[in-house]
């Protein structure tokens, strides 16, 4: 189970269901790995902790190029938001940018390493419920992780918080997607079964 920076921004609610969520997985006789439990597994969770400015700097630059031509045609058509990344594309080296990828690549070894011991991880797939209207996504936080790690990422509809929908993220290993799906099927029918 993967806390990630966003467990401290997750309500109160979104954890709790989590948690409860790991428990049924446990009477299923699945172990659980966590935080605390492991000094690599702390390793791993340190090193996504600070996922988002390396993920946000090779979006904005791999992002760069379109955006510039969409902001020569009519910048009035952009976001704040895409005119923000635009902006810190623009002050970045191809140096920055490989160091961002260096950085990438130390996370997901990181990470990859636990493939030998685990079949994939869990972690919320939102803060919380959904916001209202249609302005924002929420929080990316917890979206992040899944795609610096690199490998096959699902959002199972199977928890709820404040009595809205709210998914559980199933992380798996570069490669394994089939052995993803599989585990995330079984998650789902498990988890669906005990609601």
């Amino acid at each position: 189970m993967l806390e990630t920076a966003g467990w401290n921004a997750a309500t109160p609610e979104a954890r709790d269901a989590l948690e409860a969520a790991l428990a049924r997985i446990a009477a299923a006789g699945v172990a659980i790995a966590r935080r605390g439990t492991d000094p690599e597994f702390d390793a791993l969770e340190a090193a996504i902790a600070v996922a988002e400015p390396p993920t946000r700097r090779i979006n904005a630059w791999e992002g760069r190029w379109p955006l510039n031509t969409y902001r020569s045609r009519d910048c009035t058509k952009l976001s704040d938001s895409a005119l923000s990344r635009l902006a810190t594309a623009e002050t970045m080296t191809l140096a920055d940018y490989g160091a961002a990828l260096a950085r990438r690549r130390r996370i997901r070894e990181t990470f990859d390493a636990f493939a030998r011991s685990c079949d994939m991880a869990v972690t919320l797939a939102a803060t919380g419920p959904a916001p209202l209207g249609l302005g924002s996504t929420a929080n990316p936080v917890f979206a992040v992780p899944g795609s610096i790690l690199g490998g096959p990422t699902v959002s199972l509809p199977v928890l709820s918080a404040a009595g809205l929908p709210l998914g559980l993220q199933v992380v798996g290993f570069e490669g394994g997607d089939a052995r993803l799906f599989a585990g995330a099927a079984w998650l789902s029918d498990l988890l669906a079964a005990a609601a």
